[in-house]
C-alpha cells in the first residue's frame, strides 16, 4: 500500500521493469536532485498525513460512542462490584 502511494506521489513505479524508470532495488544515489526530491516528498506526506488520517478515522469512530444515563450506571455499578471483590 505504501509503495502505491510513493507511485502516485512522485508518479514513479518501484516495481516497473527495466531501463532506469524503475526497479525493486531503488539507489538514492543514482537519482537525480528533483527525483530525490520527489521521494523525500512522497514519504514525507506518508509520514505526516497518513498517521493524521488515522486519528480523525479513531476519533471519528470513539466520538460515536458514549456513556450517560442507563450504560453509565450499569458501568459503574459493575466496576463497583469488581473493586469490591478485589479488595477481599
Amino acid at each position: 500500500m505504501v509503495l502505491t502511494l510513493i507511485c502516485c506521489l512522485t508518479g514513479h513505479d518501484v516495481f516497473a521493469t527495466g531501463g532506469e524508470t524503475g526497479s525493486i532495488k531503488l539507489s538514492v544515489a543514482n537519482m537525480t536532485s528533483d527525483v530525490k526530491t520527489e521521494y523525500q516528498l512522497g514519504v514525507f506526506h506518508l509520514l505526516v498525513y497518513v498517521p493524521l488520517l488515522c486519528a480523525a478515522v479513531q476519533l471519528w469512530f470513539w466520538s460515536q460512542f458514549t456513556l450517560h444515563g442507563k450504560r453509565l450506571n450499569w458501568i459503574k455499578s459493575m466496576r463497583g462490584g469488581l473493586l469490591k471483590y478485589a479488595t477481599v
